[in-house]
């Protein structure tokens, strides 16, 4: 038969990428690429989304976290993009600070002037502005670009002043001398949110006062006892606080004959531990100790100045849970400890300088000691040395240190400015109700937050930063000078000059005009404001109105950005900053551990998108397969998971790229209604796929969209649809109907997977839009699509769910028998399907009944299948049992699987399916014969008819047409000279061409002109002669067609046989007889006689009907082998009783 026309993918779609970061670079490179921030921004009648950047800090190279942290809100931006909103964002970049003024003073004299420092810091952030900038768009993240926000900015530097000026006229901003976090190692105040929590060793001391009560054993001496973990702390001490609440104790040491005090809880769980064998010498309550007094015993050791006795004072924030009920109040260096030393006048003296060493006027050996090393040493070797000490060990717990330097901290009582918690808390945590939260804790969180931090110091004594904008009197150490004047001039000088100008500038000119002359009676401060307060007025500068619609960032940032953004935007706007708040988890190595600088193990995403050759898209592919919400862990066994995943997209699109190179859907879509069951069966998939994607990218869901594409291309494309449909991509007509209707869902499908994709994996969605163009431009200009309501269907969706389950089921079948070597193919497999009630019939009855290019064979891959109620038992097949869904029910299904090697079966040529011996081609294959237009066909008996040879018209050389009856000749040669008047051919082209072959009108009317070329004569014919044509018309013949021509001359089996073998003798071997007759209705053998009219009820004809087993031996004895049939009853006119049966015969 020659070789058979195969249609094959073409496309330069690429299914590997050798240099996916020259490929993307090129991608970015493009107008459409590069301007669609600009593009979608100039659609103003367009809804604004803004999603508000919280600004990285301009320091170093970017990381891994950088690169989750835009990711995340690019797929947040594109998705909307894609969805028609105007998206505003606006990256931003924390410039000012500790880090970078380090950097800045590690390469200048340690004693250079601010404006130096100021300069080099400055420098240095815009370098590493720029190096992060170039990462991130290289990831693909879009963004105005053009015009970034910078905290160090002129413009946002002069908005921040305004926000501090209008916190400050609401009494929301004061300063006060109290405790706050303080570094030694970075020389400044820290707000909470520069803290982190570290495991940290402290000595636990337990510490005897010297006491005396009046209202309790009659004034004698008792020791009272005090736990504290900061031995340093104890020169300060200026009082020990009680609770009013609890119960106390006084006891005896059998090892001592003093008497110590202490709660009685705490005597209960470590008496023993602290004391040894003791006995209780009294119980009390709380308020027995009011008037107490006691001496510190360290007082005469270090000579402080503060001799005497000191009080005992109540207080709700001693626990009896911990400690001993008794607690040392020192209120220069903790939070409740000044709070009691406020409300009772206590001396609020700080002992250690901004080194963290004690202080010069602290006396003894202490002056200049590191307090948390050599400092806490010396106490406890003072108390040791007056016996003060009961008990001494290390302590492993929580403490705060330093989030830049990694060194402890301490609290320490210093002049500061203050944001006011208490003002701002109640309004803050009322203006988070209406925000909605991803994860949805993470509102709570910040709640949370809110509710327990303290005060926020927002100065820092610095010099990158923003200047404090306060003027101090020399004569007032406690007075300062801020006006709306004094505000005004000053943000008139940084607009102008920049913040440079507070140290370039005179104070006569820093001050307005108004105080000029009075400049010799103020000085300038020297604090600058805390970076949170820097990046929490971002608002004010980027975002319109004051409100953006969502915050995303890590949540390290609930005590941090979204904390501080919230209450400098309640203060002025009185409402939240954002409308949603989305917090993602850290990046962590193989080993589930923090990604820090100090520890090495940050990975440089270079590592993955260059040195591992994934590109930006396999990077953001990784994040998208991560939750999100949680803590990621970058192992090797993700980044491998991420290119198989990208391989095994690119290869799906690839196969639809590849067949749909030459399909327009402009010209070439096939409407809804047309498409056969299968079709529309996988636009219903595809429907509830793209609503599933559409409703997960609104929760911000990646990893479960990545699921549903992995679902998609795993379950429903590469192993079902793509597998049900390549024999027709590559073989049919290029322009069939069905093959036209394949393409059409395949358009479809790569139009809805690309725009899915796109958020997530940009470079690929504009590399296929390249490759096969939905939008000219850029593919995120496309309109989102709504799923046409037609396309659901969810009758289909039962069925098929039913036969795909039936399919799954089989496949493990005839796998086994693969396996068991019992078949080599799932082609040489014969199934037989057994049900109690046999549902399947008529499930794949309705399924397939208007599907003439798929039936259940198809469906299930294999050669021959039978539905029964029960597997005959003379049948050696192997019986396995499975269930499927089929009406609402479970049914139980019987497999039986064989094999058509045995018995009569032959394989087919071309799609190697097995069909009954003789049958060498299966008889879908009958129209895919080989098209290069050199075969000659005969129609034997046409009749006044044509419509025979319309579609053989196509691959004929010449065909001649045979009548027996003059009449008949008469009417085929007035059609092909033109003459014909009584009957219009036109509309069997039409059906013929147009409908079953899905060509145009235009093909229709071309396909007419060219068979009257190949007709090459009408010629008298009769069978029961020999020969039965001219002889010059005896062929041999490539193809006859005989449509009910010798039931019709014969009037026996005999008569008819005869008749069948000179007509197989027209035809040349390896050539094919088209052969419709009737057969008998009832089945049963031999010959039935009937007649028919035809032409007017004047006319009569006589035939003859055998069975189907008959008319087989005849064909086999006339030297054609049967390749397919198929019978049909007639439903027509009631003197006709019989089924026609169209067979396809090969002579042999």
């Amino acid at each position: 038969m020659g070789k058979y026309k195969v249609l094959t993918p073409k496309t330069a779609f690429p299914l590997y990428r050798k240099d996916p970061k020259s490929a993307e670079s090129t991608i970015q490179k493009s107008s459409s690429y590069m301007g669609l921030y600009e593009l979608q921004s100039k659609r103003t009648e367009a809804p604004q989304f803004i999603l508000h950047d919280g600004p990285p800090y301009a320091n170093g190279p970017p990381h891994v976290g950088h690169a989750l942290n835009k990711i995340l809100k690019d797929f947040v931006n594109r998705y909307k993009v894609l969805r028609g909103y105007r998206v505003h964002y606006r990256p931003g970049w924390d410039c000012h600070g500790l880090p970078i003024e380090q950097k800045a003073s590690s390469s200048i004299p340690i004693n250079a002037h601010p404006l130096t420092v100021r300069k080099v810091a400055r420098d240095y952030a815009k370098s590493a502005i720029k190096t992060q900038e170039k990462a991130f768009r290289s990831w693909g993240v879009l963004g105005d670009w053009g015009h970034p926000y910078l905290t160090m900015s002129r413009e946002y530097e002069s908005n921040q002043i305004d926000v501090f000026y209008n916190m400050y006229k609401q009494g929301c901003i004061y300063r006060s001398f109290k405790p706050v976090y303080w570094s030694p190692s970075s020389v400044t105040a820290l707000a909470e949110a520069e803290l982190e929590y570290k495991d940290h060793v402290s000595p636990s001391v337990y510490v005897k006062f010297p006491s005396k009560f009046p209202q309790i054993l009659e004034g004698k001496l008792v020791q009272s006892l005090v736990w504290t973990t900061t031995p340093w702390t104890l020169p300060g001490n200026r009082a020990i606080c009680y609770n009013h609440a609890h119960q106390y104790s006084v006891i005896k040491a059998e090892s001592s004959s003093e008497l110590f005090l202490i709660g009685s809880d705490v005597l209960n769980e470590k008496g023993s531990e602290l004391f040894g064998d003791y006995s209780v010498i009294d119980t009390f309550p709380g308020h027995s100790l009011e008037g107490g007094a006691y001496h510190n015993p360290l007082t005469n050791q270090l000579m402080i100045a503060n001799e005497g006795t000191l009080p005992f004072l109540p207080s709700s924030h001693v626990s009896s849970k911990e400690g001993t009920g008794l607690v040392h109040t020192a209120p220069a260096h903790g939070f409740d400890d000044y709070t009691v030393g406020k409300r009772h006048s206590l001396d609020l003296t700080s002992l250690v300088n901004e080194r963290g060493c004690y202080d010069d006027w602290v006396g003894g050996d202490l002056s200049g000691l590191d307090v948390f090393k050599s400092g806490n040493e010396k106490i406890i070797s003072l108390l040791r040395a007056n016996e003060s000490l009961l008990h001494h060990s290390q302590y492993k717990h929580r403490y705060p240190y330093d989030w830049r330097t990694k060194e402890p901290v301490l609290i320490r009582s210093t002049k500061q400015w203050f944001a006011s918690l208490e003002t701002l808390r109640d309004k803050a945590i009322k203006a988070l109700d209406d925000v909605k939260g991803i994860p949805p804790s993470s509102v709570k969180r910040v709640t949370d937050m809110v509710e327990s931090s303290p005060e926020w110091c927002i100065s820092r004594q610095r010099v990158w930063g923003l200047p404090l904008p306060v003027f101090y009197p020399l004569d007032n150490p406690d007075g300062y000078l801020i006006t709306a004047d004094t505000i005004q001039h000053i943000k008139k000088l940084f607009l102008k000059h920049s913040s440079d100008s507070w140290w370039t500038l005179p104070l006569t000119e820093l001050l307005p005009p108004s105080l000029t002359k009075e400049a010799e009676s103020y000085e300038k401060g020297s604090d600058t404001l805390d970076i949170w307060f820097d990046s929490g007025s971002s608002w004010a500068t980027v975002v319109e109105g004051g409100v953006a619609d969502m915050y995303l960032e890590g949540h390290d940032q609930y005590r941090g950005w979204f904390q501080s953004s919230l209450l400098t935007s309640v203060a002025v706007n009185k409402t939240s900053p954002y409308k949603q708040l989305v917090c993602h988890g850290f990046m962590l190595d193989g080993r589930g551990i923090k990604m820090s600088k100090s520890l090495g193990n940050v990975v440089d995403p270079v590592d993955i998108t260059d040195e591992k050759k994934l590109g930006a898209d396999g990077l953001r592919l990784l994040i998208a397969l991560c939750d999100f919400t949680s803590d990621i862990s970058l192992t090797s066994t993700l980044i491998e998971q991420v290119r198989e995943f990208l391989l095994k997209i690119r290869t799906t699109i690839r196969f639809m790229i590849g067949n749909l190179s030459s399909f327009d859907p402009r010209r070439d879509l096939i409407p809804y209604s047309s498409l056969p069951p299968l079709e529309r069966y996988m636009l219903h998939v595809l429907s509830e796929y793209f609503e599933s994607v559409e409703s997960l990218y609104e929760e911000l869901n990646y990893c479960k969209i990545c699921h549903l594409i992995d679902d998609l291309i795993r379950s429903d494309l590469s192993p079902f649809y793509y597998d049900m449909i390549k024999d027709c991509l590559y073989c049919d007509e290029a322009a069939s109907l069905k093959r036209q209707s394949i393409l059409t869902v395949l358009h479809y499908l790569l139009k809805y997977t690309t725009l899915s994709l796109g958020p997530i994996l940009p470079h690929l969605a504009e590399e296929i839009n390249n490759h096969y163009p939905f939008k000219e431009g850029s593919v995120f200009m496309c309109e989102w699509p709504q799923v046409p309501l037609e396309w659901k269907n969810e009758t289909l969706k039962s069925d098929f769910t039913v036969l795909r389950k039936l399919r799954l089921l089989t496949t493990k079948c005839v796998g086994e028998e693969i396996l068991q070597k019992t078949i080599r193919s799932p082609l040489e497999a014969c199934l037989h399907l057994a049900t109690p009630t046999n549902p399947l019939t008529e499930l794949v009855k309705v399924t397939f009944a208007n599907d003439n290019w798929c039936n259940l064979e198809d469906f299930l891959n294999v050669s021959k299948v039978y539905l029964n109620t029960e597997i005959p038992f003379d049948i050696s097949f192997n019986y396995i049992g499975g269930r499927v869904l089929a009406d609402g029910q479970e049914v139980n299904v019987r497999v039986g699987v064989g094999s058509c090697q045995e018995g009569e079966w032959s394989k087919c040529p071309r799609c190697w399916k097995y069909v009954p011996t003789g049958q060498l081609i299966n008889g879908l294959c009958l129209d895919l014969l080989p098209s290069d237009g050199e075969l000659q066909v005969l129609d034997y008996g046409c009749g006044p008819v044509i419509c025979n040879v319309i579609s053989a018209s196509k691959h004929a050389r010449s065909i001649t047409m045979a009548e027996y009856t003059p009449q008949g000749r008469e009417v085929v040669e007035q059609w092909l000279n033109g003459s014909l008047t009584s009957f219009d051919w036109s509309p069997h082209f039409d059906y013929i061409v147009q409908t079953l072959e899905g060509k145009s009108e235009e093909e229709a009317r071309e396909r007419e002109r060219s068979l009257r070329k190949k007709m090459k004569g009408v010629v008298s014919c009769d069978l029961t002669k020999d020969p039965p044509i001219d002889p010059q018309y005896l062929g041999p013949y490539d193809i006859i067609v005989c449509s009910l021509v010798i039931n019709t001359t014969s009037s026996s089996i005999e008569e008819h046989q005869a008749q069948m073998n000179r007509l197989a003798s027209l035809i040349k071997k390896g050539g094919y007889l088209l052969f419709v007759t009737c057969l008998r209705a009832d089945g049963n053998e031999g010959v039935h006689q009937y007649h028919y009219f035809c032409g007017g009820s004047d006319v009569e004809y006589n035939a003859i009907a055998v069975s189907m087993k008959c008319l087989f031996s005849m064909l086999e004895a006339s030297g054609l082998a049967v390749v397919s049939s198929s019978d049909h009853l007639c439903t027509g006119k009631p003197d006709i009783r019989s089924n026609f049966i169209f067979v396809a015969g090969r002579k042999v």
